[in-house]
């Protein structure tokens, strides 16, 4: 089928009609089989609406305009464009990414100037079309969305490509959400759609004047499509009600199960319209038998004939007679059309055959080019930015700089922002002698320098005297120019040529706008520190410290003696914790758990993992709560931090006095990693589940079970990302976090959840055949990988008496019996080689060199020094001398080359070699120093 592209640019939080129809086309084209990209800014406010539809995920989400150029595929058949945005740079992004893939431009055509302005109260100007002109100039296809429409477009588009044609294709309803609403009884209520600010064609205005003695004992439910009721149309509705004895509510927002819950409640629908290019109420309304009364508007006359009361045009007595006849009808709804026009299904249908219609057509861009001729980079300003940016690297040389300067770029100019990023700047970019020593943050003339705490943000950090809140012009370049990094907050200045000469010389600039969709601040913002501002060498001493605190927890591990590992989520199926306990068991639990001192106490963890940029490391006061509990936890018990570098070294930072319970990782590994301290990189992965937990339980354990991670119930309650027990959830703060990261969940829901269970599948799997681990889920999950593998009540009943509520984690891998294939000698009796052909000390490094063959998979090779130190061979190189002389061995990597630089000079070294973590052979070696 074909490949194709909708372009869109969603307001935030606003619902738009436009918007809504141009996601209709969206999942019609994926319901036909098409490959569809849905480029956009942000998803609408009724994303999560449309999830019932089909075809809904198998929409891939581009955000961005420029980002979404360099993943579309290099062959598009047809760009469809939806316009009525003011960003003028999203009609050109669209229009280059369809001339660069020589796909056909569709333009949905659903108003235009000379139609717009014939019925609506207020004119617009001609510049608002100027650019559906442009895409019109460009395009093969101008499809309307009724076929009254199509007739003024085909007035209003004269220049237009020779082969333009004009074509008209319905949208549909969403008869999925209407159809999940059942059981809802008709009440004595009149339903009325308007806006009342801004868009004066809505009719909002008149709202008041249809208020009389004939809706007396009515409610009357007002649901608002956008914007804001002014305080004074508010209350004069009221008082109208008051006086007439008219109960009233008003609706914002509503989801699509919502809307059409109301429109089966509702007698009528009143929608005092005076211009629709379509019109989805009076359609959605009649598909849930609701009477409608609308003005007399041809493009209702197209879509529902007679099965509507119509008024004369902007004539309010005539609209109130119509209502007062609407409601004394005993006559329903008789549905013309709506089979024609409600289903996705039609419009599915209507757009493949308008598709393979004009499979053979080319694209006709000449009209387009000569009436906008492309703007060709000026020369002379490339060269320009070459040369400053080759005299800038040479002046950061001559001079002497600041190391760990920021500069936030451009100027603030309002409180807002500055504030917003005052307190951000605060928290992530905290004085740190030799990595930031000075935060510049310039305002206007026009901005106060007194920042004030935005809602639902932390004040997380203590003094601030390295941010530096400045004026002027010359020391702000110098300072610039300067910096090591520069923050932007603003993304559309990415093409600033300040931004662009920094960027040429050398400095990283971050995009960390906060409503930036193409930018991830919740991500660049925490990671600032470790990506741009401490070197290699600092990374490295931060890594190497984290795995000997690895070690040191690994001979915690071994005092428990342990045989199995628990990990724990933070979903409903946690509060059964209390029925198991875990002797023998090295358990890890996450996230917000570290609240609940109870749980914590009979669970007992060594570790706690956590990795959410948001909920652990941002600026909310849901994150503020979780760290504050995380360091009490961590003061206060014998327990590890554990989590990705890249984030957690800033938390190391703010709390330097736990460096030695933090366990820093860096994600390097493409696949799962079952034996961290063979190689210690976490893998690549979703959510701390498969990045941080499972590898940490799989390198200490093979028998491994899982409680907490429930994943998404199906019918139930998914509170933020999924649903969480009450006992490890910050529930009151939730919220805390989306409004200080308004761009996360955007992101987040694009397949995120669906990456999460591909990796848990994965990471079990490979675990299973290639490492002999067993994974069994305590209890039920929605987590298809481990639903596979729980234990349900009849498990249960079947192995335990009645009676029992407490259920021994040994006794529960007893009653599941041995792990298969986990005989760790070989049948044919192999014995276990170690041949160490140098070693000794070197100044202050150790040093040695040799082979290992064993008959078992995954060995660990480990050093115990007489000075206390400890280190586990990190890998085994190559040995194909030993391998093909020792055939009968399975082994590839048998080779033995460690150096490491040790603080204390050793005398003597203990070499075991470990399955998991029994030992399996030993011998000790004396060192000599300077002699290997």
């Amino acid at each position: 089928m074909f490949s194709v592209a909708v372009y869109v640019s969603n307001p935030d939080g606003v619902y738009s009609g436009g918007r809504y129809h141009g996601l209709m086309v969206t999942e019609a084209l994926a319901k036909v089989g098409c490959h569809t990209y849905y480029v956009t800014n942000r998803l609408p406010v009724f994303w999560n609406d449309f999830e019932a539809f089909p075809n809904h995920n198998e929409i891939n989400c581009l955000f961005g305009w420029e980002d979404a150029n360099k993943k579309l595929p290099n062959k598009l058949d047809y760009v469809f464009i939806v316009p009525g945005t003011s960003d003028k740079s999203f009609y050109d992004h669209a229009i280059n990414s369809a001339k660069k893939r020589n796909a056909k431009i569709v333009l949905i055509n659903f108003e235009t100037e000379n139609w717009f302005n014939q019925y609506a109260p207020k004119k617009k100007a001609s510049e608002q079309w100027s650019d559906w002109k442009k895409v019109a100039s460009a395009a093969s296809i101008i499809l309307s969305i009724t076929d009254e429409g199509g007739k003024y477009a085909k007035e209003y588009y004269t220049e237009v490509p020779a082969s333009i044609s004009f074509a008209t294709c319905y949208p549909p309803i969403n008869t999925k959400a209407a159809d999940d609403v059942i059981g809802v009884e008709r009440k004595k209520q009149i339903l009325l759609l308007a806006r009342f600010s801004g868009d004066t064609h809505k009719g909002g205005s008149i709202v008041d004047k249809l208020i009389d003695e004939n809706l007396r004992g009515y409610k009357l439910a007002i649901l608002v499509g956008t914007g804001v009721v002014p305080d004074k149309e508010k209350a004069d509705i009221e008082n109208e009600c008051a006086k007439f004895g008219v109960e009233i509510e008003w609706y914002f927002k509503l989801s699509e199960t919502e809307k059409f819950k109301l429109y089966k409640e509702s007698e009528v629908l009143l929608f005092p319209s005076y211009f629709e290019g379509y019109g989805y109420p009076p359609i959605e309304a009649r598909y849930c038998g609701c009477k409608v009364v609308a003005f007399d508007l041809p493009v209702l006359r197209e879509t529902c004939g007679d099965d509507i009361f119509l008024a004369k045009h902007g004539d309010f007595p005539d609209f109130k007679l119509k209502l007062e006849q609407a409601i004394s009808s005993k006559a329903g709804v008789s549905g013309y059309r709506l089979q024609e026009l409600a289903p996705l299904t039609s419009t599915a249908k209507n757009l493949e055959a308008l598709l393979l219609s004009f499979k053979e057509v080319d694209p006709d861009y000449s009209c387009y080019e000569r009436a906008y001729p492309s703007r060709v980079q000026n020369r002379d300003e490339s060269t320009l930015l070459t040369q400053c940016a080759i005299g800038v690297k040479i002046v950061r040389k001559l001079f002497k700089r600041n190391k760990g300067t920021v500069t936030y770029f451009p100027k603030f100019q309002e409180n807002k922002s500055f504030s917003n990023h005052y307190y951000r700047a605060a928290w992530y970019l905290p004085e740190i002698k030799g990595i930031v020593s000075k935060v510049n943050m310039y305002l206007t003339s026009n901005c106060a320098a007194k920042p004030e705490l935005p809602a639902a943000m932390a004040d997380s950090a203590g003094q601030k005297t390295h941010i530096k809140i400045l004026r002027g012009k010359f020391n702000y370049l110098k300072d610039l120019l300067f910096s090591d990094v520069i923050m932007l907050t603003n993304g559309e200045e990415v093409s600033n040529f300040w931004v662009r000469l920094i960027r040429s010389s050398g400095i990283p600039v971050v995009n960390v706008d906060t409503n930036d969709v193409k930018a991830k601040e919740y991500g660049d913002y925490p990671g600032a520190i470790w990506r741009f501002l401490i070197d290699n060498d600092h990374r490295k001493s931060v890594i190497d410290n984290s795995y000997n605190n690895l070690s040191e927890l690994t001979s915690k591990i071994k005092a428990r003696n342990v045989r199995y590992a628990a990990v724990f989520g933070t979903g409903p199926s946690l509060d059964n914790a209390y029925d198991y306990s875990f002797d023998n068991t090295f358990t890890v639990v996450c996230n917000s758990t570290v609240q609940n001192d109870q749980l914590m106490d009979h669970i007992n963890p060594l570790v706690v993992a956590a990795g959410d940029a948001v909920s652990h490391f941002g600026v909310s006061q849901y994150a503020a709560q979780f760290r504050e509990d995380l360091v009490r936890v961590l003061k206060s018990r014998d327990i590890y931090y554990f989590g990705t570098a890249t984030f957690g070294y800033l938390l190391q930072l703010h709390y330097p006095d736990l460096a030695q319970k933090f366990i820093l990782i860096e994600q390097k590994t493409d696949g799962p990693n079952f034996d961290l301290l063979a190689t210690f990189s976490a893998p690549k992965l979703d959510s701390t589940m498969n990045i941080h937990m499972l590898p940490l339980a799989a390198t200490f354990a093979d028998d491994i079970f899982i409680l907490g991670c429930d994943g998404k119930a199906p019918k139930k309650d998914n509170e933020d990302f999924w649903a969480h027990s009450k006992a490890a959830q910050y529930h009151d703060l939730v919220d805390t976090g989306h409004i200080c990261h308004p761009t996360f969940d955007i992101h987040r829901q694009q397949s995120t959840y669906s990456r999460h269970l591909d990796s848990v599948r994965s990471t079990l799997e490979q675990g299973e055949q290639e490492f002999h681990k067993r994974y069994t889920s305590l209890r039920k999950s929605y987590i298809p990988a481990f639903s596979e593998r729980n234990l349900d009540e009849s498990w249960y009943k079947d192995n335990f008496e009645s009676n029992e509520h407490s259920y021994k984690i040994s006794d529960v891998a007893s009653k599941l019996g041995s792990i298969k294939d986990q005989d760790v000698e070989d049948s044919l009796g192999l014995e276990i080689k170690l041949s160490i052909s140098s070693i000794g000390m070197e100044k202050n490094t150790f040093k040695t060199k040799g082979w290992l063959l064993v008959p078992f998979k995954n060995p660990r090779v480990h050093f115990e020094f007489d000075n206390g130190i400890e280190f586990y061979l990190p890998k085994r190189t190559k040995r194909p001398d030993v391998t093909n002389k020792h055939a009968e061995y399975t082994e590839q990597d048998a080779g033995i080359d460690f150096s490491v630089e040790l603080e204390t000079i050793p005398s003597l070294v203990r070499i075991s070699v470990l399955s998991g973590l029994d030992v399996k052979h030993q011998k000790d070696f004396k060192l000599t120093r300077d002699k290997v």
